[in-house]
């Protein structure tokens, strides 16, 4: 899992060609810069301090920044660090709620500091920052990786509450969203790695197998396996919704993986139309996906979209011309009133398969009203 480094100062003073990794030219420069920022110059002299083991002088550092600026979150946070480290959760805990106070959307302070009340025993109060850490926007941020990275280690750390404590669906499906919205550069091991062991206590050993080959990295993790990954899921209607805000963000990775969820989700919660709109996306990234265009024909169908649904069973038909193809179609050709048109997909389906006595019966049914059709036409024309 990638760390998350202390926070630093957004004010820092130029680097030179002087300065180099070594901590005590970082500490003569930042005490130089006292007297002409003094909260900036001790905030950053105590994280070189705390660098350098030498913590009570850091400390002193923090402290005395804050004496001159109260409200800089980052040197709450650094100082929340040291004292976390130096067996002081209490005053940790005060140092973390601070940072939190000064720069709500300082996601890596809600992470340590949910991970901190955990070791305390205070699961509810951990569980409620990881969550909101989980949420937070990080748009104009300037360091967006350390924060996405944060909100990650936050679903995880979350889910494997909710595992723990015997709720495995919960879990997955945290783990679910952890994966839908990880950035490209996030490192899925230990996310794979937590999913397996999910599945595991879920007696899916199979299922589990993949994750942990996924870890190890003998085959590639495909977005598609979510999607067996969520018939694990039974979802409540609230965490349906956060689901569905959480695919609504994630659209602009432009994954069609995205997309299928998104629509399956829409469709599962009953809204036809706004599903059969997101399939329709993922169709123009994959348009000979047969299975896709049966799922899109048919949310299409439901939805009332009959124009679109008749357009894409006619592309199934074109890409597998099978009786059960020839046989949707004449369906919705029928179910559009084109009766010569659905005749003749039926004629088509039989001809493949002239055991299907439904079929049959369609065409018969279809048959009639052709002929009550015409003799009405007729009678019409007599009355003329």
């Amino acid at each position: 899992m990638d760390s998350i480094p202390p926070v630093t100062s957004t004010f820092d003073p130029p680097r030179t060609v002087l300065r180099n990794n070594d901590w005590l030219n970082e500490e003569n420069l930042y005490k130089s810069s006292i007297a002409i920022n003094p909260p900036k110059a001790y905030g950053n002299l105590g994280s070189v301090l705390s660098d350098a083991g030498r913590l009570a002088e850091a400390e002193a550092a923090f402290r005395t920044a804050l004496k001159y600026r109260f409200n800089m979150a980052d040197v709450h946070y650094n100082l929340a660090m040291l004292l976390e480290n130096t067996r002081r959760p209490n005053e940790a805990i005060i140092s973390y709620n601070l940072a939190i106070k000064f720069r709500p959307t300082l996601a890596v302070a809600y992470l340590k500091l949910g991970q901190l009340l955990l070791t305390m025993n205070r699961e509810e109060e951990a569980k409620q920052l990881l969550h909101n850490c989980s949420k937070l926007d990080g748009n104009g941020l300037k360091d967006v990786k350390v924060h996405e990275i944060a909100k990650i280690e936050a679903m995880i750390k979350l889910a494997s509450i909710e595992s723990k404590n015997g709720y495995h669906q919960n879990a997955l499906s945290i783990y679910m969203q952890a994966i839908v919205s990880a950035p490209a550069y996030y490192k899925p091991q230990e996310l794979y790695n937590s999913i397996g062991k999910t599945l595991i206590k879920m007696e899916k050993y199979e299922e589990a197998e993949k994750w942990f080959r996924y870890v190890i990295g003998e085959t590639e993790f495909e977005r598609r396996e979510l999607l067996d990954l969520n018939s694990f899921v039974n979802n409540s209607k609230i965490e349906k919704q956060e689901w569905l805000k959480i695919l609504k963000r994630s659209q602009k990775f432009n994954d069609p993986f995205i997309y299928l969820q998104y629509g399956q989700l829409l469709f599962d919660m009953k809204k036809y139309k706004e599903s059969a709109e997101i399939l329709k996306k993922v169709l123009t990234k994959m348009p000979n996906d047969i299975e896709l265009l049966k799922n899109t024909a048919n949310i299409c169908r439901i939805a009332g979209l009959l124009s679109d649904a008749k357009k894409y069973y006619k592309e199934i038909v074109h890409l597998q011309p099978d009786a059960t193809s020839y046989n949707a179609l004449g369906t919705i050709l029928y179910l559009r009133g084109e009766y010569n048109e659905s005749k003749l997909a039926y004629q088509s389906s039989l001809k493949l398969n002239p055991d299907n006595v439904a079929v049959r019966q369609n065409l018969q049914k279809l048959k009639c009203i052709l002929y009550n059709r015409n003799n009405s036409s007729n009678l019409d024309k007599t009355m003329e």
